[in-house]
């Protein structure tokens, strides 16, 4: 981990020169999914209320009210909104301003695929590393109300600029955001958090390395002889998702791959990836794909793939 110095005093230490493109108080209906896409800039979302699964790079992540997510230039992500709306500001940024296109570069709903050459060439290169060697896509706050003030405040400043100098408000306001996040990221990777964490990542490989079958708390807490309380708390702190939750998830991303490319029935992929009956899988796939596995078989048979 690199030790930060204060990023609101000292932001050209790093090369940083903020550009805010766009900055709002979003909702998400009930049940919507933003489709995976990639993003040519950087966008920080706070979750202030509602629930959802956001994907990061194949990574799953069920949200609560105080999360931050950084989404990066290149990285696919993905939202499925469970059964109550979501709400989520949210601001679109350059870590360093570009005179030549950082006014005019749009928010990308595409994946790179799908980009004109043109486009491919808006990514921009992840600056995050100047930071930690690994900055996190996903933190859970400590002080979840000082971030939210922080960037309502950015809202505001973008929505209703004042002054003969917005641009200048609205950088220096970001920079103590920024700021802030940084703090929150280094007390998260100290040490006694990483002894917490070392042990959530020891139960992730047991999960993934049984996905074929259902895993309880129960069988956790009897493997690391570890309170089950304990094991979905350190759990969810490092991967905000509960571990019977993200097992489900494994499984049920094993099932999809099933349905999609093979012939194997439904009930036989059930029981595969650990379902006690079809009506279960179905319910359980629903609530991670937003269709239910016949939904989506038939639609593939109807495309022809």
């Amino acid at each position: 981990m690199k030790v930060t110095p204060n990023l609101y005093t000292d932001p050209f230490l790093y090369g940083i020169n903020p550009y805010v493109r766009l900055a709002l108080y979003d909702v998400m209906p009930a049940h919507y999914y933003l489709r995976k896409r990639i993003i040519y800039d950087y966008e920080i979302v706070l979750i202030k209320s509602g629930m959802a699964d956001i994907t990061v790079d194949e990574v799953v992540y069920q949200v609560q009210r105080g999360d931050v997510f950084l989404f990066k230039p290149g990285h696919v992500h993905s939202f499925l909104v469970h059964d109550k709306p979501l709400v989520q500001p949210h601001v679109h940024f350059d870590l360093v301003y570009s005179p030549e296109d950082s006014s005019q570069i749009p928010i990308s709903f595409k994946m790179k695929q799908e980009m004109t050459e043109e486009e491919r060439g808006w990514i921009r290169p992840d600056l995050t590393t100047r930071f930690f060697d690994s900055f996190p896509n996903h933190i859970r706050l400590q002080n979840p109300l000082y971030i939210e003030q922080l960037l309502f405040d950015i809202i505001n400043v973008y929505n209703s600029p004042s002054g003969n100098f917005p641009e200048i408000q609205l950088k220096w306001r970001f920079l103590r955001l920024l700021d802030q996040l940084l703090s929150e990221i280094c007390w998260l990777q100290s040490d006694h958090v990483q002894h917490k964490n070392d042990r959530a990542k020891l139960i992730q490989l047991y999960l993934e390395s049984n996905i074929d079958r259902h895993v309880t708390l129960e069988e956790l807490s009897n493997v690391y002889h570890l309170d089950k309380s304990y094991i979905s708390r350190i759990f969810c702190e490092c991967f905000g998702i509960s571990p019977v939750r993200y097992h489900q998830m494994l499984r049920i991303q094993k099932a999809e791959t099933m349905v999609r490319y093979t012939n194997i029935s439904l009930s036989s992929i059930a029981e595969q990836t650990g379902f006690t009956s079809l009506q279960d899988f179905s319910r359980a796939f629903r609530r991670t794909e937003g269709v239910s596995p016949s939904e989506l078989r038939k639609s593939m048979e109807k495309e022809g793939i």
